[in-house]
């Protein structure tokens, strides 16, 4: 049974404001471990979702319990890295999908270390002016192939021209 316009009413009359929530004792606890912005945004959204649930004759849960583990796991969603770790058991070594091949400890203590700082990307040192980011790769490819210049590029496109 779908609730008449009346209970609808009553049930969106219900929710709290963004305002009260940010208020509130959990709105406090959220502000102070999270970016004001993500809370904002993850309250707005709850909220939204809530209304236009109630709006479309679906059964939804309004109490302050049940909206306040939803906006703190959404806040918690919007605060994650998007790139996690995950297992690659497709058989297939070096797969585009899955952020191609794995790199060793010791390329990870290097990007670590030149990280923490800044680098030479586009800078020559022997002669402190601009350089050329490409010569960071140039002597390691030529190295490899055995090619008398090389040059990588991020596309096909690149590649073509």
């Amino acid at each position: 049974m779908t609730p008449d316009s009346t209970e609808k009413q009553n049930i969106l009359s219900a929710l709290p404001s963004v305002d009260e929530l940010l208020r509130s004792p959990s709105g406090g606890r959220w502000i102070s471990q999270f970016k004001r912005k993500i809370v904002l945004q993850a309250i707005r959204e709850v909220i939204a979702s809530r209304r236009e649930k109630i709006l479309g004759d679906l059964a939804v849960e309004v109490s302050p319990e049940s909206l306040d583990r939803d906006i703190l796991e959404l806040i918690r969603k919007l605060s994650s890295y998007s790139l996690v770790p995950v297992i690659n058991a497709t058989g297939i070594v070096i797969h585009t999908n899955l952020g191609r091949s794995i790199l060793s400890e010791k390329v990870l203590d290097n990007v670590l270390e030149a990280g923490r700082g800044y680098t030479n990307l586009e800078y020559d040192l022997e002669t402190g002016r601009r350089g050329k980011r490409h010569v960071h790769t140039n002597r390691l490819l030529r190295e490899i192939t055995g090619a008398e210049d090389a040059f990588i590029v991020n596309n096909n496109a690149a590649a073509v021209l």
